[in-house]
């Protein structure tokens, strides 16, 4: 079984973020504002990195299922909005 993530890391409550490094990553897949995209995509991305840059505690298979649609979101974004 992989490792738990940290209190920092888990939040607790239902209808937003799990892990710190989604509420960038729903930030920049709920902007409307074109101006604002580049800088909520660079935010969620860097969220991301920091992430996957630490080895402990390393993500279990639901966060790194949730990683995965993070980046396939953010890469809708990008494309949807920055093309």
């Amino acid at each position: 079984m992989g490792a738990m993530a940290s209190d920092e890391e888990k939040k607790t409550f239902a209808d937003g973020p799990v892990y710190d490094w989604q509420g960038p990553c729903f930030a920049a897949m709920r902007e409307r504002d074109p101006a604002k995209i580049p800088e909520q995509l660079r935010k969620a991305n860097e969220a991301i990195q920091m992430r996957l840059s630490r080895l402990e505690p390393w993500p279990d298979g639901r966060e790194m299922t949730a990683l995965n649609e993070a980046v396939r979101g953010l890469r809708e974004v990008r494309t949807r909005f920055m093309s």
